[in-house]
């Protein structure tokens, strides 16, 4: 019994051999587990309240204070095409704050799992299976089934510069 506990205490991977991938933020958002590089991120807080705002459509939510900053609060599941919509009320606890060139972003979470560091091996080659928006904000998938977000692409579509504000 000993000499199993011992052979199952191994670690799985040398420590030598490990080459970090990404340094995530781990969110449950919809049912499923996804994960944010920490560059991006700037925090989560307890989501408190929510202005809706009139003519506002999907996938935003709204716009909320966060310490003293408004900030507009979308959701990303409507986002990505699936019903497994976060919105405001009981699902959405967190607001989960990131930035990208100056502008930032809070997206309604479920739950906020904590900081994960990615292996190069942990990752899979093949993620066929996800929709095709969810796919064109995938940077990578591990074999956990932890989906990796591009940050970035958040702001691609739902940035309004301030050019096109006061032209």
């Amino acid at each position: 019994m000993r000499a199993r506990a011992r052979r199952l205490a191994r670690p799985l991977l040398n420590d030598e051999l490990k080459t970090l991938a990404y340094q995530v933020v781990v969110a449950g958002i919809g049912g499923g587990k996804f994960g944010f590089e920490t560059a991006y991120v700037q925090g989560a807080y307890k989501l408190k309240s929510v202005t809706p705002v009139p003519g506002l459509g999907a996938p935003f939510i709204g716009l909320t204070n966060i310490r003293g900053e408004i900030l507009t609060l979308i959701d990303p599941p409507s986002l990505f095409g699936s019903g497994a919509s976060v919105g405001f009320g009981e699902r959405s606890k967190y607001a989960l704050v990131i930035a990208f060139e100056g502008h930032k972003l809070a997206l309604a979470i479920e739950e906020l799992v904590g900081v994960k560091d990615v292996d190069e091996l942990e990752l899979v080659t093949e993620f066929s299976g996800l929709t095709g928006r969810l796919s064109g904000f995938t940077l990578a998938v591990t074999s956990e089934m932890l989906i990796i977000l591009d940050s970035k692409k958040f702001f691609e579509d739902y940035t309004i510069s301030e050019e096109t504000l006061y032209s």
